[in-house]
């Protein structure tokens, strides 16, 4: 098998350039380019609709082009058939076959490119101590718990040192342990083996924790790409936000923007009768704007005053280490904050947030309640 070091399928680059998909009027990918570096992990994140299964349907073959075009290593593929692209692929209903044992599953696709028995033999078992599934090289599927099952499917999906491996939502089957757990053994083998991954998610945290780079979709455009940290820290409008962990979108109004650093305040917005300093992301090209806020950028201080939001707690939840609150200020706007200490529902409260943690997005996307129904398309 070989590694990050040896990698001798290891590709250059693959380039999905103005790619779309129609289903009759039905547009559902809509010129999405994306250039992937060989041994790059990336995932595609965005909620159901946004277009993300059917780009990498596109990109394994199983859905052909409306238009655009499809690179590797400077030789197009996109008029290629599935088998003939050589990709691995790892679906989110385990696909292996049920008569097969483990063994034979994670060898079919060697069996196929008629790989000589003792090195496929050599192979599957190397897979399966990738995988820790040595021990139930015998075992037949229904024989495995839904973890199990999905390390048989990237077992397979690895085993013919594919160029590139794609998978469409492998752990959503998953309880949430075995998620964590299994992630984590993505993770590995992507860097012990340099694969180029391209992953399907709608899990913020999954994408976060696995990949190099993200490509966030909504309605069948990509709304942003860039590293986690980039669209984690810096989303590049509201819903990106939103879709991120940004708890609170709320309708804001403009009332001053100023020239200067991008990650420093720059604009002051009145939202719910209080002036606040934040920072803008991207151009505001009106007096309407979302704002979006974290539960953690939202602090309790002791008094009330200028920039400070008053509000009266709804909901404490206790998470384990700290206690997880929503509350509605006098205006009626809904914040969510973490606190150290419990306040009981009623409880009145004075809240702040620092302005480089209050982001200030142009209302592109219609008004906060209309972002966070998007965003809610999971």
């Amino acid at each position: 098998m070989t590694t990050a070091d040896d990698a001798d399928t290891q590709i250059g680059h693959l380039e999905l350039e103005e790619v779309t998909r129609a289903f009759g009027d039905t547009v559902a990918l809509d010129r999405f380019s994306l250039q992937i570096q060989g041994g790059e992990f990336v995932a595609l994140l965005g909620p159901s609709g946004s277009g993300k299964s059917t780009a990498l349907n596109c990109l394994a073959g199983l859905l052909p082009l409306s238009h655009g075009r499809i690179m590797l290593d400077g030789q197009r593929i996109d008029g290629l058939a599935p088998e003939r692209r050589g990709f691995g692929m790892v679906f989110q209903n385990y696909a292996v076959f049920p008569h097969m044992t483990v063994a034979d599953n994670v060898g079919f696709g060697l069996t196929m490119r008629r790989m000589p028995k003792e090195q496929r033999q050599a192979r599957v078992d190397e897979c399966l101590a990738m995988v820790r599934l040595d021990p139930h090289a015998e075992k037949y599927p229904n024989q495995l718990s839904g973890g199990e099952r999905q390390r048989v499917a990237i077992a397979r999906a690895i085993a013919f040192q594919p160029p590139v491996v794609l998978m469409d939502e492998p752990l959503s089957n998953l309880d949430a342990k075995l998620r964590i757990e299994l992630r984590t053994e993505i993770r590995k083998l992507h860097q012990r083996l340099g694969l180029t991954t391209v992953y399907v998610t709608h899990d913020q945290s999954e994408a976060l924790s696995l990949a190099d780079r993200i490509v966030v979709l909504n309605h069948s455009r990509i709304e942003q790409i860039g590293t986690p940290n980039e669209v984690y820290a810096r989303p590049a409008n509201a819903f990106v936000a939103g879709f991120m962990g940004y708890r609170s979108l709320l309708d804001a109004e403009v009332l001053s923007t100023r020239d200067g650093d991008a990650d420093s305040a720059n604009v002051v917005v009145r939202m719910g009768g209080v002036e606040l300093s934040g920072t803008a992301i991207g151009r505001l090209s009106g007096s309407k704007a979302s704002v979006a806020l974290r539960p953690e950028d939202v602090t309790t201080v002791p008094d009330a005053g200028p920039g400070i939001i008053d509000a009266v707690v709804d909901v404490a939840e206790y998470t384990g280490r700290e206690y997880a609150l929503e509350a509605t200020s006098t205006a009626g706007l809904t914040l969510f904050f973490y606190s150290d200490t419990s306040h009981a529902p009623g409880h009145k409260v004075h809240l702040a947030v620092a302005p480089e943690r209050l982001l200030v997005f142009d209302a592109v996307h219609g008004d906060a309640a209309t972002v966070a129904a998007e965003v809610a398309r999971v």
